[in-house]
């Protein structure tokens, strides 16, 4: 080929696609659109959930061996989910926007997340996790987003965390 190789440094096709299609609302709709080349840029339509049942699997045998190495080191270990407007049963018109906002663009969240927590309240095994879901409810301003809390939510969570480490020190004695 009279010594022409690829370079390993020039860019690849995928990278000039992608500025040809963040450039051109034509090239977008013709390629993406369309489905000719995949993109990030359209959210998945629908999801396998085993890929939810499997994240949730891994996420316990996680625990399992945490709890093994707490328990080799004599640490009492605590789980506590982390609460997220997507599973709570009561929003305000705050809240209720927020979701919106997400799943407009993450239109698959609130089936994945109601997904993983109804899986992770089941628990597996003797797998336990202090559920602090219903620890905002009625109490407004708690979440930034869907999963990020304000000052208000971050302080409740805090109180919650703190009481389940007292009590469970006060158990030990």
């Amino acid at each position: 080929m009279d010594g022409w190789r690829k370079s390993s440094s020039a860019p690849s096709n995928d990278v000039f696609l992608d500025k040809v299609i963040e450039e051109s609302k034509l090239a977008e709709a013709l390629l993406i659109q369309t489905g000719i080349y995949p993109s990030a840029r359209i959210p998945l339509k629908k999801i396998d959930l085993a890929l939810v049942d499997e994240a949730v699997d891994y996420y316990f045998r996680t625990q399992e061996n945490t709890a093994a190495i707490c328990e080799h080191y004599s640490i009492t270990c605590i789980f506590i989910f982390a609460p997220t407007l997507l599973v709570q049963s009561r929003l305000d018109t705050r809240d209720r926007l927020i979701v919106q906002e997400d799943l407009k663009y993450f239109p698959l969240d609130q089936e994945i997340t109601s997904r993983g927590y109804a899986l992770l309240k089941k628990g597996r095994d003797g797998n336990h996790l202090l559920d602090p879901s219903g620890l905002f409810e009625g109490t407004p301003d708690t979440y930034f987003d869907v999963y990020h809390y304000t000052k208000i939510g971050n302080a409740l969570l805090g109180k919650y965390i703190h009481d389940a480490v007292t009590q469970n020190a006060r158990g030990r004695r």
